[in-house]
This record gives C-alpha cells, structure tokens and sequence, in this order.
C-alpha cells in the first residue's frame, strides 16, 4: 500500500510539475536555493465514482480534474452510465485518507474551521472535504 501512495504521489508531482512549471526555492537554514516544483502533493484521498452528497453544479462535482484511467476503462460505456457503474473514479471520498500526519492534519483543519465557521456540521464529512477540493481545483 506505502508503494503504492508513493507511486501516486510521484505521477501527481510529475503532472503537476508539467502543467504549473517550477520555481526558485530556498533552502532552509539559508543554505542556498534550487530549482523545485511550484506546487506538489503529498496527500490522496479515496475516489468515488459518483459525485455525492453535494449538487452536480457545485465545485466539489464541477471542478474536479478527470480520471487519470484510460478513457476507455469500463469498455463503450465509460463515464456515461448514469448510475456509475462504468464511470472512472475520479470525486473525492472521505473515507480513505493518505499522507504525512502534518499536511493531513493541516487538510482536516480547514474541515474544522468551515464546519465552524460556515456551520457545515451537519452536511457531514464528505460533503466537507468535497467542499474543500472543489473550491481549490477552482481557483
């Protein structure tokens, strides 16, 4: 499973690097600075093959990048079948969650902040943590 996230995790960095570029980073302790990736990734969430509980216009189903599967995965009726059984998995799932505690923790504290802040309780986890990639895959 470990071999696994890290797969994923480089392929992401690596489609990530193509399409935004890299940068000037800085190294800590003032060591210098190199050449790295403008945005990375370091956590991955389950995917669903349907968009649920939130609204088909809302960000959370809207926004949301295409499966890196093969367009053709399920045969003839891959994302076209309307209850899902041929759609690539591609809406975020709460329910399994990877990652270094750190960026985790910082993900599942801005879930708390809109639950208080916004009073999304009572709507659940997955529409909050839909909520929360949608709005950033919009930007």
């Amino acid at each position: 499973m470990i071999k696994r996230y890290q797969q994923l995790i480089n392929e992401a960095n690596h489609r990530l690097r193509r399409r935004y570029g890299t940068e000037l980073k800085h190294m800590d302790g003032g060591a210098g600075s190199e050449m790295g990736s403008k945005y990375t990734q370091t956590v991955v969430f389950g995917a669903d093959k349907l968009c649920w509980p939130n609204g088909g216009s809302d960000p959370a189903c809207a926004a949301i990048p295409y499966s890196t599967l093969p367009k053709d995965a399920y045969g003839p009726l891959t994302d076209i079948d309307p209850r899902g059984f041929h759609n690539r998995p591609r809406y975020l799932n709460s329910g399994t969650v990877m990652g270094p505690v750190k960026d985790v923790r910082a993900i599942y504290q801005v879930a708390v902040e809109k639950v208080e802040k916004d009073h999304r309780g009572s709507l659940g986890d997955q529409f909050v943590f839909a909520e929360i990639f949608g709005e950033q895959e919009y930007q």
